[in-house]
């Protein structure tokens, strides 16, 4: 499963155009991924497949995993930060405080 935040394949190949006029393969409407004129579609599926080899590799497993790892230690440090500054301004009702008896 990837996380919310990733893009979806199916997204991003939605986001892959193609521009015969101009001999381009784009994401979206401004950035020009290659310029090839008459080999727009064989190049289209280059990319798309370069990016499937890509997500599918044990470091792109790697970096995702860690990346939701990261997510979730930051909700706990922001957490457990808003708890340090509620300290003294509403006793007893943070973790720390109910820790502490105040």
């Amino acid at each position: 499963q990837q996380s919310p935040r990733l893009a979806a394949t199916g997204k991003f190949e939605d986001n892959i155009i193609i521009d015969d006029d101009r001999g381009e393969v784009r994401l979206g409407q401004t950035s020009i991924l290659a310029h090839a004129p008459g080999a727009e579609e064989e190049c289209k599926k280059c990319i798309l497949d370069a990016v499937n080899t890509v997500r599918g590799s044990e470091e792109a497993k790697n970096v995702i995993s860690t990346y939701r790892m990261v997510e979730e230690l930051t909700a706990k440090a922001r957490q457990a930060a808003d708890e340090i500054r509620m300290i003294g301004l509403i006793s007893g009702q943070c973790h720390i405080c109910r820790r502490l008896g105040v």
